[in-house]
């Protein structure tokens, strides 16, 4: 495909990527993606794309649904040894490819995986579930502070 310089646009469904959807509340929707394959000039095997979605997750802070928008740009060279990883790491991303095949949705969705936070929360605490917050002392980060170490303080009695 990188020699020949294709293009591929489409959707993939979330639902058919079974590692990912593991980590998600639900696995509805797609992903939006676009690869274009090409050859660098010193004959690796490249592919750039872009990967667009949006995924249902549960917010580590409240516990309540969250909408975790993916935009995700990237460039990767497909190797096929250990030994062509060590050569080529310092100069590109790799993507380690077993016999001749690339697996597309694979692909797609180790990039995704790499995307989603280790701890997903919502942009901002008033974002969060209002009785979560009501517990915290109110949305004020002076409060919020405040409470905090008011109750580190009661640990150290």
């Amino acid at each position: 495909m990188a020699e020949r310089g294709a293009h591929l646009h489409g959707n993939i469904r979330l639902s058919h990527m079974k590692r990912l959807s593991d980590l998600l509340l639900n696995a509805d929707g797609v992903v939006d993606v676009s690869l274009d394959f090409h050859t660098g000039d010193d004959g690796v095997h490249l592919v750039k794309g872009t990967i667009n979605t949006r995924l249902g997750m549960i917010c580590q802070r409240c516990l309540k649904p969250l909408h975790l928008g993916i935009n995700r740009l990237f460039e990767l060279a497909f190797v096929y040894s250990a030994h062509e990883i060590e050569r080529l790491l310092g100069s590109y991303e790799c993507y380690e490819v077993h016999g001749d095949e690339v697996f597309v949705r694979d692909m797609v969705e180790d990039e995704l995986i790499l995307s989603v936070p280790q701890i997903p929360v919502h942009d901002s605490l008033t974002d969060c579930d209002a009785e979560f917050i009501s517990r915290l002392g109110g949305t004020n980060k002076t409060t919020l502070a405040d409470n905090h170490i008011s109750s580190f303080r009661e640990l150290k009695k």
